[in-house]
């Protein structure tokens, strides 16, 4: 078993015995999401999601792949995860982006236009990030912030989910 095989091992303990409250959290998101869904007027595109630090989607797939979403980017610093995300997804409505980057990078890019995360130059609707922006330090936070705020459509959403000390 190599490295990533243990730690991701781990990891999946961790969510499967629910040590952090992972299915309060995705209930949370399902509901969050849900609500903004409805307050959106009938006649609004479909919203582009992007998900930064997607890991696996174990808990989010099921729910994600109903969604009436324009496109889906998933993101994870980690490549190996980014295949267990798809597969987790499976088949959907809506075209899918998997990105192996950090999520500063694509918020910093994503504004420049440039670079392998750059996104098109559409604002983003559904931002979403579960337990990965506490491994920014203070500033790369703050930068994180200003610049993911920049890529977030007038209407959109940002969901932000983490521990902090």
């Amino acid at each position: 078993m190599d490295l990533f095989q243990q730690q991701w091992a781990t990891y999946r303990a961790v969510v499967e015995h629910d040590l952090m409250e992972h299915q309060a959290v995705a209930t949370a998101t399902k509901h969050a999401v849900e609500a903004w869904l409805e307050r959106r007027p009938p006649d609004a595109a479909a919203p582009r999601m992007v998900d930064l630090g997607c890991g696996d989607l174990a808990l989010l797939a099921p729910w994600l792949r109903g969604l009436p979403l324009g496109s889906y980017t998933g993101l994870d610093l980690t490549a190996a995860v980014l295949p267990l995300a798809q597969q987790a997804l499976g088949s959907t409505t809506y075209p899918c982006r998997w990105l192996e980057a950090d999520l500063l990078h694509w918020a910093l890019e994503s504004n420049t236009g440039t670079g392998p995360v750059a996104a098109s130059t559409e604002p983003v609707d559904l931002l979403h990030s579960a337990f990965a922006v506490h491994h920014l330090n203070d500033a790369q936070k703050t930068t994180f912030l200003e610049a993911a705020r920049q890529r977030i459509s007038a209407t959109g959403l940002f969901i932000w989910v983490d521990i902090f000390r």
